[in-house]
């Protein structure tokens, strides 16, 4: 949701023959994104204006009459727009595949009573009770995610990413019942007879009283049945919010041993806010986050909803009365349990040293105070409330921190900051051959080591090359090393590019000479060490970046290891790869998308950026999502034809599900 170019330009979507009369043009104009469309034209003026009028005065008068107005007209001309895409387009291409199966358990775990996974592990794996009293079976037909066997080739190539450069499982294909079906989707307004044949399952989970499910209590005790394998012990230690004074009773964090096979943890944090309206996809994507990563995996992941409540006064720390009716008021009953709170006033107290606080130019700032006061995690995954993923949520994740700790150093910023296209790069060990081969002759613009910039204090904290120079460097250094920054899009260097957010630099000495990188869409895996780093220099110099520089930012300044995954996404139109290459990679060895061609440029690309599966503000994830589930063209789509059967796809923004 806060992807600051979620933030910029998004469009209502309409029907194409809604009429565009007065009283049209309003209604539509009531749906549009126009407050956060001003605060960007607002940005933007202000420096035009600070550019172009040296006297205070012109200044003051020009800002006064221009900025309240220019938004506003240019927000209804983005509403009528003829150019947009109605979310009602059915996309056929998408539909066609066939099955070649009946419905199979997918089950990505790894085999925990092999010797192998004993041989790394210190303590031995348990089931876990699950939401319907009993423990946790991977052959349990009714609480497992499932798919079908498909056939592939008739399906869409991916314009970026591929499977195969990750090892992400794309043998099965899933429909909107055989993903949410473990997690209460037979349950809906549908009736069971129609929905369940009676060959898979029982349908158990349409039975479960969801709402009396307390997911905390059931992380806890999973987390008890296997803290022989934590370093941490549990604890029904429970915090509201994230006050300041919480902080001292802090326990400093114990970096992990890597030999006494002690596994990390990781939280997974779903950002929302106060008033979000929860519908019942929201809560099958976030059962189903719960028990495909927290219980099934014997408490390796745990789940919580950090959520902003936008200037409404929270109840005193320790007042739990007032805590559960606050709860009560904002949340489902089945989410209160995992719920925890913070606002402007509490960023303030941590951070006084920095005056921005809003989420759309410092989204991580929360993120670093929930690390700081829960050191039992090693790692932070955060999603937004607006993606979706219709494969299994553990096999991505583990995918993805498997493939980014094999990832070597050398040359990583520089393939980081392509989009791959195996149709051009090859597979994935050709396409790192090819950068390698390219940057010969190139490496003063390589990242090699930390960059560190004035006003931070990276001694003794910075993690330093094996050797001076990157050309004597075998290309070994960092495999085997797990990433302190996992993202899912391209990395690269803002400076001499058009993207809108490039030049919010708060405090830093050097102003806009500040060394910074970006990486689009806030969701990532962070490391607590990293997110430790952010704290410490906001605490202490009061520095900050513009939400999507600052993780990849601070990565540079102490040499840490950064790894974009080449996620399979999808598009709206077929391209031709060379082309597509040459807008989507653009600069010479070293300093792709780093001008002002670069595919991150404000308005250059729109045509590739917003009709992908993934990005900050495509039409076509939502547009896929909702023909998936049923809605608009598939419904007749479905009278004679079978339901769409997706490969695992990361889709966002998904918004509109009614």
């Amino acid at each position: 949701m806060h992807s600051l170019f979620s933030t910029i330009g998004q469009t209502h979507k309409r029907n194409p023959s809604q009429a565009t009369s007065t009283g049209a043009v309003l209604e539509s104009y009531k749906t549009c994104k126009a407050p956060k469309l001003m605060f960007w034209i607002s940005q933007v003026l202000m420096d035009f204006f600070r550019r172009f009028f040296s006297s205070p005065r012109r200044l003051a008068i020009a800002l006064f009459l221009v900025i309240p107005l220019i938004p506003l007209y240019w927000s209804i001309l983005i509403c009528i727009s003829p150019a947009e895409q109605s979310v009602d387009q059915f996309p056929s291409d998408y539909a066609g595949q066939s099955r070649i199966s009946a419905q199979v358990i997918n089950d990505p775990y790894p085999h925990y009573d092999s010797v192998e996974w004993k041989s790394k592990s210190k303590g031995s794996y348990h089931p876990c009770i699950g939401p319907q009293g009993r423990l946790l079976s991977r052959e349990d037909e009714d609480m497992m995610m499932s798919g079908f066997r498909w056939n592939a080739s008739v399906f869409p190539t991916p314009i970026f990413g591929s499977y195969e450069s990750w090892n992400l499982n794309k043998s099965l294909c899933a429909d909107r019942y055989s993903r949410y079906g473990a997690y209460g989707y037979l349950g809906g307004n549908e009736t069971t007879l129609h929905n369940w044949d009676g060959t898979f399952g029982s349908n158990e989970a349409s039975e479960i009283d969801w709402e009396q499910v307390d997911w905390a209590h059931l992380q806890y005790e999973c987390l008890q049945r296997n803290s022989v394998r934590y370093r941490t012990q549990p604890s029904e230690g429970k915090i509201f919010a994230l006050y300041k004074s919480l902080d001292s009773d802090v326990q400093p964090r114990e970096p992990l041993n890597g030999t006494d096979k002690m596994q990390p943890r990781t939280a997974v944090i779903l950002r929302s806010w106060i008033g979000m309206k929860y519908t019942e996809n929201d809560l099958y994507h976030i059962r189903s986050m719960l028990m495909e990563l927290s219980l099934y995996s014997g408490a390796e992941y745990e789940l919580i909803l950090l959520i902003d409540s936008q200037g409404k006064k929270l109840p005193k720390k320790d007042d739990h009365a007032a805590w559960k009716a606050f709860n009560a008021k904002h949340l489902p009953q089945e989410l209160r349990s995992l719920a925890v709170w913070f606002n402007a006033e509490i960023l303030k107290d941590w951070y006084p040293g920095i005056e921005v606080h809003v989420a759309i130019l410092q989204y991580f700032q929360p993120t670093q105070i929930f690390s700081r006061l829960h050191p039992q995690y090693d790692y932070v995954w955060q999603f937004e409330m607006d993606s979706r993923y219709t494969g299994h949520m553990y096999d991505l994740l583990h995918k993805a921190a498997e493939f980014a700790k094999q990832q070597p150093r050398k040359y990583l910023w520089e393939r980081n900051s392509h989009f791959y296209i195996p149709a051009v790069h090859g597979t994935w060990e050709e396409f790192m051959e090819k950068v390698d081969q390219e940057m010969p002759g190139h490496d003063n613009s390589s990242v090699w080591g930390p960059r560190p910039a004035e006003g931070i204090d990276i001694e003794g904290q910075a993690i330093i090359p094996p050797v001076p120079r990157l050309a004597d460097e075998p290309g070994s250094w960092g495999v085997g090393e797990e990433a302190d920054l996992i993202t899912w899009l391209p990395h690269f260097n803002p400076v001499g590019t058009d993207w809108p957010f490039r030049d919010r630099v708060f405090n830093f000495p050097q102003d806009q000479e500040t060394p910074r990188w970006a990486a689009v869409v806030a969701m990532s895996r962070i490391s607590a060490r990293l997110l430790g780093l952010l704290h410490k220099d906001k605490v202490k110099s009061g520095v900050g970046l513009a939400s999507e520089m600052s993780p990849i930012s601070w990565a540079l300044y102490y040499g840490l290891k950064a790894v974009q995954i080449p996620q399979p996404v999808y598009h709206d139109a077929k391209w031709d790869p060379e082309e597509l290459n040459r807008r989507a990679n653009p600069g010479e060895p070293g300093q792709v998308n780093a001008g002002f061609n670069s595919i991150w440029s404000w308005g250059q690309h729109d045509d590739i950026m917003y009709n992908t599966t993934f990005m900050f503000n495509s039409e076509f994830a939502e547009k896929l999502y909702r023909a998936w589930l049923g809605y608009d063209g598939a419904k007749e789509w479905e009278k004679e034809n079978p339901r769409l059967c997706l490969p695992p796809i990361f889709l966002h923004p998904v918004k509109n599900l009614e």
